[in-house]
């Protein structure tokens, strides 16, 4: 991956392929399954989430509760 295209992602103004995901993930030594759940998560149009943990924990909970399995998953 060259170095703009990095810069263009890191900027969020390029979205990253799977493949580009794969590199990051080897770049930033994390684990290739990140990458696969990443592409899942937008696959199921999971959001990615933010708030604080207290927040994020009460959000997954309230999808678990409704039987929203995919996106009490994507909060976890």
């Amino acid at each position: 991956m060259s170095h703009s295209t990095l810069l263009r992602i890191e900027q969020g103004r390029l979205e990253p392929g799977a493949s580009d995901l794969l590199h990051l993930a080897l770049a930033y030594d994390l684990p290739p399954e990140w990458a696969l759940d990443a592409v899942e998560a937008a696959r199921l149009g999971v959001e990615p989430v933010s708030g604080t943990l207290e927040e994020i924990v009460v959000r997954g909970e309230d999808h678990w509760k409704r039987g929203e399995f995919a996106g009490a998953i994507g909060w976890a």
